[in-house]
């Protein structure tokens, strides 16, 4: 089903709102992924690429292009997801930018079995040659690393498919890319990501989507069950206290707390599920044993307040590290 992009984003939050009342935030999180790297596999001329494109492609192209196909390449680096952590959905959001037509064709994610690269060629449809390290149609890692077979390695089950018609945002979920998210979760080194194949059967079936450099980028909405909400490493891993949040969820404040043995220097910083600092609360001072107590405000460090969303507060004792998950409502 096409789904306009503002009326996700609204059920998305509606749905996060439904999930801290009725269920609670300790039994999972959503992070909202940007692709690591995307590309596309041009049949012909088979020496070319789009690595920094604005567009992936997928499907065959006209008489034009001389019938030949296109296969798009898209991957998300996962590595803000503990291992062990559970995948509970999964959801691809592509925007459809440009067609030859507007007839529904299925377009499927295929998990790639082979790793490929992204360089900074950029193009149309057709590309252009390929710089060192670009995916293309011969090579993982043009010119030294070729697929073991031509045109992409990659499971031939779909793990998911989805009818694309005329342009707009289109999403692909279901149980295929949570078997596959949750596989790359355990298994970083197996993470390849998607092979995008179109309609191959006939000619002019092919269909670009925005690519990470385009005006709407691809997103992958993922809502996963955390290993462990406090996962501690470093030489006192176990000898610190850093205590669940509270209120949970928080709507304003946020109170934190953590027991010390033994005098420490400490810094306490708040994250988004991105990773990125949101805002520092105490920079490497030095602390007493003892139970210590603070208080996040719910802003940010130039001021504003934080959005609705799920944020981590990140404890460092010397050089042992604390996670707290806080979910935030408006």
């Amino acid at each position: 089903m096409k789904t306009p992009i503002g009326s996700r984003a609204t059920f998305t939050l509606l749905s996060v709102a439904a999930s801290l009342t009725f269920a609670g935030w300790a039994d999972g999180a959503t992070v909202t992924l940007a692709p690591s790297k995307d590309n596309t596999l041009i049949e012909t001329p088979n020496g070319n690429s789009n690595g920094a494109g604005d567009g992936i492609y997928a499907g065959r192209v006209g008489t034009v292009g001389g019938g030949t196909r296109r296969r798009g390449l898209l991957a998300f680096d996962l590595s803000s997801i503990r291992a062990g952590s559970t995948i509970n959905s999964a959801t691809l959001t592509l925007q459809m930018a440009m067609t030859s037509s507007a007839t529904a064709r299925i377009v499927t994610l295929n998990r790639a079995s082979a790793d490929w690269g992204e360089a900074g060629s950029a193009g149309s449809g057709s590309g252009v040659i390929a710089q060192p390290g670009d995916a293309t149609w011969l090579f993982r890692f043009y010119n030294t690393v070729p697929w073991t077979t031509v045109g992409g390695d990659f499971v031939a089950a779909p793990s998911a498919s989805q009818s694309v018609a005329d342009i707009g945002p289109y999403s692909w979920t279901g149980a295929g890319l949570v078997a596959d998210v949750q596989f790359w979760v355990d298994n970083a080194a197996s993470n390849f990501g998607w092979v995008v194949l179109g309609d191959e059967t006939v000619m002019s079936t092919a269909k670009k989507f925005y690519s990470r450099e385009g005006l709407t980028p691809p997103q992958l909405i993922l809502d996963y069950t955390p290993n462990l909400n406090d996962v501690p490493t470093g030489p006192n891993a176990g000898a610190v206290q850093f205590s669940a949040p509270w209120p949970v969820p928080a709507t304003r404040t946020v109170n934190l707390s953590y027991t010390l043995p033994q005098a420490a220097r400490v810094s306490l910083s708040i994250h988004d599920a991105m990773g990125r600092l949101v805002r520092r609360i105490e920079d490497g001072i030095g602390v007493p044993a003892g139970h210590h107590s603070t208080v996040w405000d719910g802003l940010t460090d130039s001021g504003k307040r934080a959005g609705p969303g799920v944020y981590l507060a990140n404890l460092v004792v010397d050089k042992s590290a604390y996670q707290r998950r806080i979910p935030l409502l408006r």
